[in-house]
């Protein structure tokens, strides 16, 4: 009851680019799941704690890409992310370094 049809753009367009977001999408989940067990412990949880289908077992799970520039410039057209509140469990940010 809490999905709804992802709308992918056309393989003629982004050839692979579903495949590679669903393969990505499953890698960030199992990387999810292993903190998940790592703060189990910490807690002095069994590890297999947030396995359970109402957890992390069947996740209701958001994979969403943005790319933000590091300062806000609007003259520019330039945003950065402003403050927000990320909700759920865990939220992986991936960045370049820059």
């Amino acid at each position: 009851p809490f999905y709804s049809p992802n709308i992918w753009p056309s393989p003629d367009i982004l050839p692979g680019w579903r495949e590679t977001m669903e393969e990505y999408y499953q890698e960030a989940l199992r990387v999810c799941r292993s903190i998940a067990r790592i703060m189990a412990l910490a807690l002095d949880l069994d590890a297999d704690y947030f396995d359970t289908p109402e957890m992390l077992g069947n996740p209701i799970a958001d994979m969403i890409l943005f790319h933000y520039e590091g300062i806000s410039d609007p003259s520019n057209g330039i945003y950065a992310c402003g403050a927000h509140c990320d909700f759920g469990m865990l939220s992986l940010l991936a960045t370049d370094g820059g």
